[in-house]
Parts: C-alpha cells; structure tokens; sequence
C-alpha cells in the first residue's frame, strides 16, 4: 500500500511521455518549430478572395506528422486539395498569433511571438498564414463587426504543459525518496 502514490504518479508520468513522443506533432529532440496559436474565427469569406490571397503571398506551413503516423503509414504526406476556391470547402478562416514554440520530448515548454496577429486555416495537410498590418487588421475588423483579436485569451496552457511533466517527475522522485525513508526508519537503518 505505501507504494501506490509513487506507482500511480509514476504510471502517469510514463504515461503521458508515451502520448507525448508517439501522438503529437513535436519533436523528440530539442526544437523549435513555427505555430499558428488559435484565437477565434473570422467571418466567412463569400468570394473566396481572402483565401486566394493567402494561397497566393501567404505563409504554407506543412503539417508534420506524429510519430505513430509515420510508423503506420510511413512519412506519406495526405494528398493535395484541389485548387478550387469553392467557399463551402475545408479551410474556415480563424484568427491567431504566430509564435515560436521551443519544446523536447514531443512537449511544449514555451513559446514567443513570431509574426503577432494572423488569419489562417487549416487542412489535413498544413496551416496556411499571413501576418496582418494595419490594412487587414481593419479588413477583420470590418468583416466581423469588430476585432477579432482583442478580448480574446492566450492558449499560453498549449505551450507549456510540459512543465506540468517535470512536476509530475519531481512528484515521483520525492514519493519514493519518502516512501525509501520509510522503509530504513522501520528497519532501523540510518
């Protein structure tokens, strides 16, 4: 019994690095890597000209691919879309921030701002990106009644939880040292 809090932690632990090396997008090794944090939508975009425009000048940034993707389907990207610009296609505009996420063993453990405000959207196969001046800042703005970006919140939670890992590996290590003095304080062992 006075192992189960240093055997369920650890379980934990072990449990969540295993999510994280096999089931997210991140890296094993030390990186960084260019994100889209999320925001909120934007208003559609009826002519598809917003779109085209971002097809066209923006940023295209290829979606990587986790680690049990590529150890089922090997590194084969999804196929391409089409290059019609039908608004009732995949591709809903939202609004972001660009940033900078540094992390190591598929966890995030921080992050800064890249380009700052952005619209983008999202495939199976990347997330397409322009950071906004002031002109498109006010064409947000008008085509949603009001800015997008402010009143809204900061994910910062989605680029730092790996932190809560290291606790969580603090946690396990002092359970056992605990549970260890313990043992040497009832067998009498200093």
């Amino acid at each position: 019994m006075r192992w189960l809090p240093f055997t369920a932690v650890t379980c934990l632990v072990v449990g969540v690095l295993w999510f994280a090396l096999f089931f997210t997008e991140r890296s094993w090794t030390f990186a960084e890597r260019p994100v889209v944090a999320p925001l909120d939508k934007v208003a559609a975009d009826p002519e598809g000209v917003f779109r085209k425009s971002l097809d066209d000048y923006g940023l295209h940034l290829v979606r990587p691919q986790t680690m049990f993707d590529i150890l089922v389907n090997g590194r084969k990207l999804p196929p391409d879309e089409d290059d019609s610009y039908n608004p009732g296609k995949p591709g809903q505009l939202f609004a972001g921030r660009s940033i900078r996420e540094y992390g190591v063993l598929g966890m995030p453990f921080g992050w800064s701002t890249e380009y700052g405000d952005v619209v983008y959207y999202r495939t199976d196969r990347e997330t397409v990106y322009s950071a906004l001046n002031a002109y498109g800042h006010d064409q947000a703005r008008r085509a949603n009644g009001g800015d997008v970006f402010q009143g809204t919140t900061f994910p910062f939670w989605m680029y730092l939880w790996g932190w809560l890992w290291v606790a969580g590996v603090g946690l396990a290590i002092w359970l056992w040292l605990r549970v260890q003095a313990k043992i040497r304080e009832e067998t009498g062992i200093l």
